[in-house]
């Protein structure tokens, strides 16, 4: 045989071979039972479903794996890189020197009779310019600056300078003070908050 002639030949039976499978795949699908298909088709989507919900799970794993790997390299860099540094500010802030007057007994004389000296209570009077409006500032400063005995210019400098606390005077007496409270709230002196 020649090829033209076996082409011709496998042309005929083809459709016929064809034929043939195809009726064996009709006869096969009429055995099979449509409950058995549809319980196969259930059984291939609860593995879709487990295959991505496992994706999923790995997934999150990953990320919070991530985050904790990142959180521990950053714990790491403050301690070993920037502990030393962070030390000492944490030290000058929770520490500080600071001279405390100690409160003395009365001394008397030698009958005990007569007071010679007498411990009494001082106080600081500090200002936060910044609480203090302008209209304000140099009435303050000429108060303080005439009360206390102090140069106005000086006090004036301090009322409005732009800082958190500024202190006036130091060592005064309870009385002072207390006059100087008065004064503050007969004239509404207060922070502007």
């Amino acid at each position: 045989m020649k090829k033209k002639d076996k082409k011709r030949l496998l042309n005929r039976l083809l459709p016929k071979i064809n034929q043939q499978k195809d009726l064996e795949r009709v006869k096969k699908r009429r055995k099979v039972n449509p409950k058995k298909i549809e319980k196969e088709n259930k059984i291939k989507a609860v593995e879709i479903g487990e295959i991505r919900r496992k994706k999923r799970m790995r997934n999150g794993f990953f990320i919070v794996f991530s985050l904790l790997i990142v959180l521990i390299m950053r714990i790491g860099w403050i301690q070993i890189i920037g502990g030393s540094e962070l030390q000492t500010k944490a030290y000058l802030q929770q520490t500080s020197n600071r001279k405390i007057n100690p409160k003395r007994g009365t001394i008397y004389d030698a009958t005990g009779q007569i007071e010679l000296a007498v411990s009494s209570t001082v106080e600081t009077i500090t200002v936060n310019p910044v609480n203090i409006s302008k209209e304000n500032k140099e009435k303050v400063a000429r108060v303080l600056s005439e009360m206390f005995e102090l140069d106005y210019e000086k006090v004036l400098k301090k009322v409005t300078k732009r800082s958190s606390i500024e202190t006036i005077v130091k060592k005064i007496e309870k009385e002072k003070a207390d006059a100087l409270r008065l004064w503050m709230k007969e004239n509404n002196i207060t922070s502007r908050y």
